[in-house]
């Protein structure tokens, strides 16, 4: 299998352009195996552009993408889009509106790599599609057409779809943005579980406080470039949080966990 053996994922010396205008200019970062790099800025600072440039989704996309194996290294630009599909799942940062399936049927679209080339569902498919919802907290809504569904239940019955796709690397644009606490600790929880069987996740978000609780690594972007990278601890400062996101944040510690907390610092009242 092209996953086998993986130890960490690369990317050397990104660039993102746009006809004449640079979107994302020189970012690198390492993931080992096994681990969540969490990508945080302002709006605008590039997380989405880094996300979909890994993806392939993006044009003018320059610099490299590696995973790495005890025996070799490989550009996962140069795979074709059957083994990229095996390597890595997307997870766009909106939902679709208009879906003429149901959750059960959105779910196992995450097959598709790996059956056959004419198609046709594999005997594994059904219960690796069950144990995604059941992880997702949407079993009960398998039937359900998606018109039906809120925000939050499209969310994560897409995130359910990525998590069926069974590959070694998952890239999530925000993907706890409609949830409520609860479903937000699901979702958390069921990627630190994919976490322990191996599996590395590069997720953006705009929750600060989660990275700090759940990230191995964050990056902080801030105008396409990375003003820092490395543990919550590390990279949440009171400085460095300002000159990425030009505003003053205090940061403190959880009052049960040693992870940075993170709170507005000013109010106008």
């Amino acid at each position: 299998m092209l996953t086998d053996g993986i130890l960490f994922f690369e990317g050397r010396d990104l660039f993102v352009r746009a006809g004449k205008t640079t979107l994302l200019e020189g970012v690198s970062f390492t993931l080992k195996r096994g681990g969540i790099l969490m990508l945080a800025g302002r709006n605008g600072s590039g997380k989405t552009t880094l996300l979909r440039g890994l993806a392939g989704l993006s044009g003018n996309v320059s610099g490299n993408f590696f995973f790495r194996t005890d025996a070799s290294i490989t550009n996962i630009f140069t795979l074709s889009t059957r083994e990229k599909a095996r390597l890595f799942a997307f997870m766009p940062q909106h939902a679709p509106d208009h879906v003429p399936l149901t959750v059960c049927e959105t779910v196992a679209m995450g097959r598709a790599p790996w059956q056959g080339f004419f198609g046709g569902a594999m005997p594994e498919d059904d219960g690796i599609c069950r144990q995604a919802m059941i992880k997702t907290g949407i079993y009960h809504l398998k039937s359900a057409s998606w018109p039906s569904l809120s925000g939050g239940e499209r969310q994560r019955a897409v995130l359910a779809r990525v998590l069926s796709q069974q590959t070694p690397l998952i890239l999530l644009d925000e993907p706890t943005s409609a949830l409520d606490y609860q479903h937000q600790q699901i979702v958390m929880d069921a990627l630190r579980g994919e976490c322990k069987r191996g599996v590395s996740i590069i997720m953006a978000t705009h929750d600060l406080n989660l990275a700090a609780l759940y990230a191995d690594s964050v990056m902080l972007l801030d105008e396409g470039r990375s003003v820092a990278c490395g543990s919550p601890a590390e990279v949440f400062t009171p400085e460095l949080l300002e000159q990425a996101y030009h505003c003053r944040l205090i940061v403190d510690r959880h009052p049960c966990l040693k992870v940075p907390r993170i709170s507005l610092a000013a109010c106008n009242a």
